[in-house]
């Protein structure tokens, strides 16, 4: 019985040690949460305080903190008025614009690194991308970034932050012989895309073989001169299953707003993440029943797969998941109506594929073991959706809008929705929660835990971290 009781009161203290309340405040007037940024590599949650434009739903940003998970935080911005946050890819800085008084965009930005600011300048026209130290465009021979891929040269045009010093250098295509040509799929859009590094970037480009068996991803590495320093490919190959489109973040989808005609890349065969630590490339997507070309966005899908790559391209696994779900998954639709995402974690990766609708939606989600990848748990979650949350989002500090049975009041994130079923923390502190009005949560699944922003987007906001 001694024993018993011993175990008992350590299972009961590591539970109590695995949750932590990060931060808990009310609101105050004129200076109450407004916005977040969620910094993956460096496991921190940063919070934007401030208030809205009079007559607008412009943000003045006044403060900015960033949290770790032990409730440590740095004041990153104090006592100012500004707009907008945006993270550099390496997370070590951030920029920020001057507040605008009306609805119109402002040009004037600074840049925030080590607690550091720079004064406020001035954009170029053709701005695009950002590191810690240089804003950069690709261009074309008219100093224009409404390239044609095919036909254009291209130019790299890169400006110091702070100094203004501006740079141009010519830059030479990757091999589009590899890309274009009758064994390959003919493009809706032939295009490319950029991932930022601190001291180079990747030009990413697909090509698509004709039968949508297989497909290259090809990462072509630039320096900030415009020189070719590596160029990589990470090859998916069924040839017994049909490659097909999904938003998964690996390029465009625009709806046109009077015609409802959506357009996508064909960037979007795919997408991949790439893991800091170790350099390795997880390529994930979706597979399906008919093999068609981007201008024609229907299809059935039948399952996902992520292929795992060294950082030079050689395969160390696959992954493929088979997806029985008549009823929804597997009927035909709009594929681009599935948002398909990945996410590294220390042991294992959580893939999630959601479809919402008007009013009822789903999450297929898997986890997958880092080192095999062998599917640790698949399963399925149905949601409702609050049409009210959805559409009104302004002056929202959290605008989430789904709920399942027992959380009617609760309104949740897909993850939020996955933690709920998987972490027993998580789901008992939700339950223990005694809510009568609408209270709403943004999850982020870190590396080593799960963190929970909760919020009446009225009177309180509250952070809390589970360990795993």
């Amino acid at each position: 019985m001694k024993n018993n009781i011993i175990v008992s009161l350590l299972l009961f203290v590591g539970l109590v040690n695995a949750q932590t309340i990060v931060v808990e405040e009310k609101f105050k007037d004129n200076n109450f949460p407004i916005g977040y940024n969620f910094l993956p590599n460096k496991n921190r949650l940063v919070i934007q305080k401030g208030n809205y434009v009079a007559s607008s739903n412009n943000k003045i940003i006044k403060n900015i903190y960033s949290f770790d998970n032990d409730g440590f935080f740095e004041k990153m911005i104090e006592n100012e008025a500004l707009t907008n946050c945006i993270f550099s890819p390496t997370e070590n800085a951030f920029i920020v614009s001057e507040t605008s008084k009306t609805e119109e965009k402002t040009d004037r930005f600074k840049l925030v690194i080590s607690g550091k600011s720079s004064p406020f300048f001035k954009m170029n026209e053709n701005f695009q991308y950002f590191n810690d130290d240089y804003e950069f465009s690709v261009l074309n021979q008219d100093n224009k970034g409404d390239i044609n891929f095919e036909k254009d040269q291209l130019s790299l045009s890169v400006t110091d932050i702070v100094t203004r010093a501006n740079e141009k250098f010519a830059m030479k295509k990757p091999n589009l012989t590899r890309i274009i040509g009758d064994n390959f799929a003919k493009y809706n859009d032939l295009s490319f895309g950029i991932r930022v590094n601190e001291y180079n970037f990747g030009l990413i480009t697909k090509s698509i073989a004709k039968d949508y068996k297989s497909a290259t991803l090809y990462r072509t590495i630039y320096s900030y001169g415009g020189v070719i320093l590596n160029d990589f490919a990470y090859k998916v190959d069924f040839q017994y299953k049909n490659l097909i489109y999904s938003n998964n973040g690996g390029g465009y989808i625009y709806t046109n707003p009077q015609s409802g005609d959506t357009y996508v890349s064909d960037l979007t065969i795919n997408n991949f993440v790439i893991d800091q630590k170790t350099d390795e490339v997880y390529v994930y997507g979706l597979f399906g029943k008919n093999a068609k070309s981007s201008s024609n966005i229907t299809n059935e899908p039948l399952g996902f797969y992520v292929f795992k790559f060294d950082k030079s391209g050689n395969k160390i696994w696959e992954s493929v998941q088979t997806i029985n779900d008549k009823s929804d998954f597997n009927a035909n639709q709009i594929v681009t109506n599935l948002k398909v995402s990945l996410t590294i974690r220390d042991e294992k990766l959580l893939l999630s594929i959601t479809s919402p609708s008007e009013k009822k939606g789903y999450i297929q989600y898997s986890f997958i073991n880092k080192m095999t990848g062998n599917v640790i748990k698949f399963n399925k979650i149905g949601f409702n959706i609050s049409a009210e949350n959805k559409t009104i989002s302004n002056g929202k500090f959290v605008n989430s809008y789904f709920n399942n049975i027992g959380y009617e009041k609760k309104a949740l994130d897909t993850e939020g929705l996955i933690a709920q079923e998987n972490n027993i923390l998580f789901s008992n502190y939700l339950s223990s929660i005694q809510n009568n009005q609408k209270l709403f949560f943004k999850t982020f699944y870190a590396k080593n835990g799960i963190w929970l922003l909760e919020t009446d987007n009225l009177g309180y906001f509250k952070i809390l971290f589970f360990k795993e």
